[in-house]
Order: C-alpha cells, then structure tokens, then sequence
C-alpha cells in the first residue's frame, strides 16, 4: 500500500484555499544561495570528519555543548554558522573550517627625518629584530659596554 499521508494532506491543503508558498521559499533560497552553498560545503566537511574520527553526532553536540538536534541542522546544510558555533566546530573537531586570508598594508605614520643615523644612537641595550611569518619579534640583551655585542 502507497503511503499517500503527505500528497493527500497537500492535496486538501490546495482545495482548502491556501496557497502555496513555493514562490516564496524559492525566492527566498534565491537570495541566499551564496551562504547556503558554504554551508554545504561545510556540512559535508563535518560529515567526513566525523566518519574519519568515528565520532557521532550526538558526541559532536557533547563535545560543543549544544543538542544533538542542532548538529542535525548542521550537518543538513541549512543552519547559518554563526562563527561562535564554527568556532565550537572547529575546536571539537580538532580541524579548522574557515580561514581569514592575511592581505594587508600597513601604513607608517608620518616621521620627521633625524640628523644623526641610528646607529650612531647609544642604546642602554641591545635590540634585534626576527621577521618571522609577517610579524616583527624583538629581543632585548644587556649590552656590553665594552664595545661587544
């Protein structure tokens, strides 16, 4: 026996007057196509991951502290992250689901010009400067006033 539950319930919703919404609801995923598709992507990430962890939905919504009923919408595609939540994703998954691309200028104040070069500036200490993956790192030792550094 064909189980007709829904197409009858439809059907005696379309006689009863109302209208369906479908123009609605297709206008709608229309407008949001573009967050609709990362979230895709995002749950089918989480999807492979947890079957390569072996870890199931319901320890996913442990682990985030959320309901196993939230993690479902996730995993659907059609939850809109907030990134508290890929955050949490990312953290009880142990992977990272989003990027920020680091593309940047930095603009240095305006400076006057100095008469003397700066090395001929006496310093109380030694200062060197490490460029390492875009960030400046600076170390201080004592100089030694004898002329050694």
């Amino acid at each position: 026996m064909i189980n007709m539950g829904k197409s009858l319930d439809r059907l005696k919703e379309l006689s009863a007057g109302r209208m369906s919404t479908w123009h609605e609801e297709a206008d709608w995923y229309r407008k949001n196509i573009g967050w609709l598709k990362r979230s895709s992507k995002i749950a089918f990430r989480i999807l492979c991951e947890l079957d390569e962890q072996g870890i199931s939905q319901k320890e996913l919504a442990s682990r985030m502290d959320v309901s196993p009923q939230y993690v479902n919408k996730i995993v659907k595609g059609k939850e809109n992250l907030s990134l508290e939540t890929i955050w949490k994703l990312e953290e009880a998954l142990g992977i990272s689901l989003i990027s920020v691309v680091r593309n940047f200028q930095y603009i240095l104040p305006a400076t006057t010009s100095m008469e003397i070069p700066y090395s001929q500036i006496p310093l109380s200490e030694s200062r060197s400067t490490k460029v390492s993956e875009g960030f400046s790192i600076f170390s201080t030792s004592p100089k030694n006033n004898e002329g050694a550094a």
